[in-house]
């Protein structure tokens, strides 16, 4: 062996690790009991659904009509949503329905089918008036398919209203929070 071989060695480093104070050891086992705590609660909150969408239902009654509104009233950017009106007066209906929407509400959705079609729809500055035949029975019921936009996130409570003969004979007032 030559003397520049014996220069370039260098001696073997040792493997056992550095000591650690005592007070480090401790702060870091708090700090990693901590993420366990937040992340278990996390999870817990997930658990209850608490953080998904939600559907909710609204009534209101007059004149001898029900009417229901069934909307998402918590959802996020691109989700399906269920969307439902459903009107009832006992001894049917003597006319067609005429059930107007806050126009900015239907804002809030990509709207891909109404199940039963209108017969027919207008629009005054604030509301969607859709016109359907009149219906046969008791109740009549109106479905929406769409999905949340993705650009919108929160507005003003909405109102869908029977309108009969000329005037609103009952409303529903609701709201839905779009959370990212």
């Amino acid at each position: 062996m030559s003397g520049a071989e014996a220069t370039e060695r260098s001696e073997p480093s040792s493997t056992e690790p550095q000591p650690v104070e005592l007070s480090r050891l401790r702060r870091d086992r708090a700090s990693r009991r901590g993420v366990i705590a937040l992340l278990t609660v996390f999870l817990l909150v997930g658990l209850t659904s608490s953080l998904g969408a939600h559907t909710s239902v609204a009534t209101a009654n007059s004149e001898g009509y029900t009417l229901t509104i069934t909307y998402p009233s918590v959802t996020r950017p691109g989700l399906p949503i269920r969307w439902e009106i459903q009107v009832q007066h006992p001894g049917g209906f003597s006319e067609p329905l005429r059930l107007a929407t806050t126009f900015n509400y239907l804002h809030l959705f990509d709207i891909s089918n109404l199940e039963p079609d209108a017969s027919g729809s207008t629009a005054t500055g604030d509301q969607v008036i859709y016109v359907f035949d009149r219906p046969p029975g008791d109740t009549f019921r109106v479905s929406m398919d769409g999905n949340t936009e993705p650009d919108v996130h929160e507005l003003p409570a909405a109102a869908t209203s029977l309108v009969v003969g000329g005037r609103t004979v009952v409303q529903v007032t609701y709201s839905t929070r779009v959370v990212p």
